[in-house]
C-alpha cells in the first residue's frame, strides 16, 4: 500500500511539472510574437515617416522653386531692362572746418570758422559686355572766386540761396574682348592714372581722351601703359592741353603688391587759354599767383612751363590682416629756365585700415613739400592750398555705420618759399566730416 502511495505521488508530481513546463513554453512563444508583431508595426510608421518627410522637402523645393520664378517675372515686368544695366550710388558730405594760426604776408589774420556741404550722384550703366557709360553730378562753387572751381564743396552761406549743382563727370569707356587688359575712354573721366595730391586734387575730373593697358597673363608681374590727351581750355587760338604717358608694373610677392611707375606730364599752350575763368583774364592771374606759381612780369600769364618728369610708388600689404599701404611720389618740372629751387615736389606718406564696414577704423598721413613751379597750383589738392606749400596732413576715419563715416583731418602748413610777398604764410586747418552712403 505504501509503494503503491508513492508511485501515485512520484507520477503526480512528474504531470505537474510537465504541465508547468508547457504552460511556461507557451507563454514565451506569446512574447516572441507579440514582439515580431510590434516591431512590424514600428517599422511601417518608420516607412510612413520617411515618406511623409520627402513629400514634405519635395514639396518645399517646388515652393522655393516656384516663388523665384515669381520673383524673377515680377522683376522682369516691372523693371525694362536698361534699368538693371545702371547703377546708382553716391554721398552726402557735411564738414566743419576750422582755419587758425593764419598769417599772410608775415601779418596775423583772423581765425575763420565754415561749413561746408557735398552732395554727389554716381550713375553707370552696362550697354553691352564691352561698353560702359558714366555719368556724375555733385554740388560746385562754379566760377566763386574768378575760376571754374574743382572742388566738391560749396560754403554755407548766401543767405540760405540755392547751391549749384552741376555735371562733373559724363564719359564713355570701351573695354574690348579681343584684348583683355585694355580700355579705351574719352568724355569727362575720373582720375584713371596713378597719383597723389601733389599733382591732382581728388575732385579734379579732366577733359579729353585716355587708353590703357595692362598685360594680365601674368600672376606675379603685371607691367602697363597708360595715355591720354587732355584738353584744358579751348578757344579760336591755341588750345591749352595736357598729355600724360604712364608706364609701370604691378609685382605681387606673397601678400605684397608693389606698384611702380613713371611718368611723363606736358602742360602746352597754359598761356593762350582763358585761364579756367569766364570773368576775365585779370582775375583769374590773381588767382594763379594765390596758388602758388610764379607768374610773368605782366602779370598776365605763367613766367615757366610745366613739363613733368614722375615717378611714382606705392607698397601694399596687411599686418594682422590690416591693409597697409605706403606711398612716395616725387616730381620734377624740366622745362626751360625754371630754377633749380623751384622745380621739385615730393610726397610720402601711409594709410593703415580701410573704411566698408561698421566699427571700421583708418588712419592717413601724407608730408608734402611742392616748390613754387614744380606742379600746376590750380589742379592740386585745393586743402593743402596749391604749389609753394609744404607740411603735412593726418586723417582718422571711423564707421559708425556701414552707410555711415565720420572724419577728422588737421593740415599744418606753410609757404615753401618766400616769392616776394615777405614770406611767412602759414595755416593750421581742421576738418570734421559726416559722409553718408546711398
Amino acid at each position: 500500500m505504501r509503494r503503491l502511495f508513492f508511485t501515485l505521488f512520484l507520477a503526480g508530481l512528474i504531470a505537474c511539472v510537465a504541465a508547468t513546463s508547457d504552460v511556461y513554453a507557451l507563454s514565451n512563444q506569446v512574447i516572441m510574437d507579440k514582439l515580431d508583431e510590434l516591431q512590424r508595426s514600428v517599422e511601417k510608421q518608420q516607412q510612413e515617416i520617411r515618406y511623409l518627410k520627402q513629400q514634405l522637402e519635395e514639396q518645399k523645393v517646388a515652393v522655393t522653386e516656384a516663388t523665384e520664378v515669381a520673383v524673377k517675372e515680377a522683376k522682369e515686368t516691372v523693371l525694362p531692362g536698361w534699368v538693371k544695366r545702371i547703377k546708382i550710388t553716391g554721398d552726402v558730405r557735411t564738414r566743419y572746418e576750422g582755419r587758425f594760426n593764419l598769417k599772410k604776408a608775415g601779418e596775423e589774420q583772423e581765425n575763420r570758422n565754415r561749413g561746408r556741404l557735398r552732395a554727389r550722384l554716381f550713375i553707370d550703366g552696362k550697354i553691352s559686355d564691352e561698353f560702359t557709360a558714366h555719368i556724375a553730378l555733385c554740388t560746385n562753387m562754379d566760377t566763386k572766386r574768378g575760376w571754374k572751381g574743382k572742388t566738391a564743396n560749396d560754403d554755407m552761406t548766401g543767405y540760405a540761396s540755392t547751391k549749384n549743382f552741376g555735371l562733373i563727370r559724363s564719359y564713355g569707356e570701351y573695354k574690348p574682348k579681343w584684348l583683355p587688359g585694355s580700355k579705351f575712354g574719352a568724355g569727362k573721366f575720373k582720375l584713371n592714372f596713378l597719383h597723389t595730391r601733389i599733382l591732382w586734387d581728388p575732385d579734379c575730373n579732366p577733359e579729353g581722351i585716355y587708353g590703357s593697358y595692362t598685360y594680365t597673363e601674368l600672376d606675379m608681374f603685371q607691367p602697363f601703359l597708360y595715355l591720354s590727351w587732355i584738353i584744358l581750355d579751348e578757344n579760336s587760338g591755341s588750345d591749352p592741353r595736357l598729355t600724360i604717358i604712364q608706364p609701370g608694373f604691378d609685382l605681387k610677392l606673397g601678400d605684397v603688391t608693389w606698384t611702380l611707375a613713371g611718368s611723363f606730364h606736358e602742360y602746352v599752350n597754359l598761356n593762350e587759354g582763358t585761364a579756367r575763368t569766364v570773368e576775365g583774364v585779370e582775375k583769374s592771374m590773381a588767382n594763379m599767383a594765390l596758388y602758388g606759381n610764379t607768374l610773368n612780369a605782366a602779370g598776365d600769364g605763367y613766367q615757366y612751363g610745366f613739363k613733368l618728369y614722375q615717378s611714382i610708388t606705392f607698397v601694399k600689404f596687411r599686418v594682422a590682416d590690416v591693409p597697409v599701404k605706403l606711398f612716395f611720389d616725387y616730381i620734377k618740372n624740366v622745362a626751360d629756365d625754371v630754377p633749380s629751387d623751384h622745380d621739385t615736389a615730393i610726397c610720402a606718406g601711409f594709410n593703415i585700415g580701410k573704411n566698408k564696414k561698421q566699427g571700421d577704423l583708418s588712419l592717413f598721413f601724407q608730408y608734402a613739400k611742392i616748390e613754387p613751379d614744380s606742379t600746376l597750383g590750380i589742379y592740386n589738392d585745393s586743402d593743402f592750398y596749391g604749389s609753394n606749400r609744404q607740411g603735412i596732413k593726418t586723417k582718422v576715419s571711423y564707421n559708425a555705420w556701414d552707410w555711415l563715416t565720420l572724419n577728422s583731418a588737421i593740415f599744418f602748413t606753410e609757404e615753401e618759399k618766400d616769392v616776394g610777398n615777405d614770406g611767412d604764410d602759414k595755416e593750421t586747418r581742421f576738418m570734421i566730416d559726416f559722409v553718408a552712403k546711398l
